[in-house]
């Protein structure tokens, strides 16, 4: 399991990402990290998933593989997280601020696909 952390510090929130491992194994990995306060997986089939935590924004993709298709989810999944921080931050969604949603939304891809290519993950 490939763990991907990134800062977002100018909203005061942090992105972890999983990639690969199975559910079982994503919560052995994190549930000393976080306060769940709940059951984590509750539908049987889910390709990806995310939760808002505070100021910690959660992702595991469990059967990652990096093809172009699981990127499109990768971005689906980053635009969760990109909503939830903004909303944290009480940005209201407008025409007038849909640029804070794409420059942080590209951040986000950005710097967990770099980590992506790199063989290292972060530790966690």
């Amino acid at each position: 399991m490939k763990y991907i952390r990134v800062a977002v510090p100018i909203y005061g929130n942090t992105l972890h990402v999983f990639l690969g491992g199975t559910r079982k194994e994503f919560h052995q990995r994190t549930q000393k990290s976080f306060e769940w306060g709940h059951r984590i997986y509750t539908e049987e089939v889910v390709i990806a998933s995310t939760w808002n935590i505070g100021a910690n924004q959660v992702i595991h993709y469990g059967d990652w593989g990096g093809t172009v298709a699981q990127m499109g989810v990768l971005v689906h999944e980053l635009t969760h997280v990109a909503l939830n921080v903004l909303h944290r931050a009480g940005v209201t969604l407008t025409s007038a601020s849909d640029e804070a949603v794409t420059y942080l939304l590209e951040y986000l891809f950005v710097n967990v696909v770099q980590r992506i290519k790199t063989k290292k993950g972060d530790r966690k």
